[in-house]
């Protein structure tokens, strides 16, 4: 918790070690993964040194030199040289300014920006005769200065914009240094997550969930866990309004339906500590039974033009029947889509078979349990907690 107490931009700073000269550097140990991601999310996020302005740029024409654009300074003379070649970049104020310009002359005052007026002098054209004394001369209308908007900030993108993998990383990592002091992991769940309604199973998301590593080591080096304790759900969904700044209630909702969805997948897995597993279509006749009476040949056995007699198909599994004698060829065979076909065996199940099953936490005699899940929207994390009966399950 004390690792999460330092400034954010010292942080940021240790982490790509441009500390000041001085100042001593905040030790994150257990949370150096969160600020890493935290410091990627505040690219697209954190809006606290948003700076949005109008830039406005006046292109200026040189004497006998290429256009550039220059911007002018309060305060600065122009100058000019002797020889008649003049490189003035500043912009002036009135017709006196223009007509000592013109004559070689420094003005007595200096040229002012004024209200965003440009008067390149490329635009000023002497009538004929001697310009010396002419004191009236022929201005063509200025050029209107373009302008557009510029930002200046932390972010280089919008919330919108940001990779997903970024929140889920940070949450992650933000998680996995919580738990680790309870001798807890934070892994991906292994099998699709869903929520069995009778016979119907939808499919519901979760980032993660939290268990509990067991005490035996040789369980612990196979990959086995206990649990689940909590879940974690990230979600990268940003627009809940519509064009007119309204809230969409429909989007809303479902995303609502998501959490409670995610909830009640943790209930059902925490329900089956002390059951046994029974797989899909167990005992039922379609997984004892040959399909179609199990007769050679069909469209599955005949599709690449075997002919009647079967004299290739023999021939194939006489070479797969002396391959499966072969110890060598144990590790690397494989079985053909035909043989995938034909046989008959359960469905896979909806348990991970490296996970012992157990509602760590409630208590034994209650009907109730108590559900947690971290969710995670935009840049925000908040606990959920789901209290559910088993009748309910």
């Amino acid at each position: 918790i004390a690792e999460l107490k330092y400034d954010n931009d010292d942080v940021y700073a240790a982490l790509s070690k441009t500390t000041r000269d001085g100042q001593k550097a905040p030790r994150v140990p257990s949370m150096r993964k969160f600020w890493q991601g935290l410091e990627s999310m505040s690219g697209y996020w954190d809006d606290s040194l948003d700076q949005y302005f109008e830039s406005t740029t006046a292109t200026e024409h040189n004497i006998g030199g290429p256009k550039t654009t220059k911007r002018a300074r309060v305060g600065e003379p122009c100058n000019a040289n002797r020889d008649g070649n003049q490189n003035i970049y500043s912009l002036v104020q009135d017709e006196a300014a223009v007509m000592s310009l013109l004559s070689g002359e420094t003005p007595k005052s200096s040229a002012i920006l004024s209200h965003g007026t440009s008067l390149p002098l490329g635009r000023l054209t002497p009538h004929h005769g001697n310009h010396h004394n002419d004191k009236e001369i022929s201005m063509s209308p200025p050029l209107p200065p373009r302008s557009s908007m510029r930002y200046k900030g932390h972010r280089i993108g919008t919330g919108r914009d940001m990779p997903e993998s970024y929140r889920q990383d940070t949450v992650r990592a933000f998680m996995e240094a919580l738990v680790w002091p309870f001798q807890a992991s934070v892994a991906i769940s292994r099998r699709v997550p869903v929520v069995q309604i009778d016979k119907l199973n939808l499919p519901v998301r979760l980032s993660g969930v939290v268990s509990r590593v067991p005490a035996d080591r040789a369980k612990a080096r196979a990959g086995v866990i206990q649990g689940p304790i909590m879940g974690v759900q990230v979600r990268n969904d940003t627009g809940f309004l519509d064009a007119n700044g309204k809230p969409m209630v429909g989007k809303s909702r479902l995303d609502q339906l998501r959490e409670i969805g995610g909830l009640l997948a943790l209930a059902q897995d925490r329900r089956r500590q002390g059951t046994v597993d029974s797989k899909p279509g167990e005992g039922e006749w379609w997984t004892t039974k040959p399909r179609w009476g199990g007769g050679p040949g069909g469209a599955a056995e005949d599709a690449h033009g075997l002919n009647g007699n079967g004299e290739m198909l023999t021939a194939v599994e006489e070479a797969v029947n002396a391959a499966k004698n072969d110890p060598r060829s144990q590790s690397r065979r494989r079985s053909t889509p035909v043989m995938l076909w034909k046989e008959l065996k359960c469905g896979s199940g909806l348990r991970d078979q490296r996970t012992e099953y157990m509602a760590i936490g409630k208590e034994l005699d209650s009907p109730y349990d108590e559900v947690y899940m971290v969710s995670s929207l935009n840049h925000h994390i908040s606990v959920l907690k789901l209290t559910v009966h088993d009748a309910y399950l």
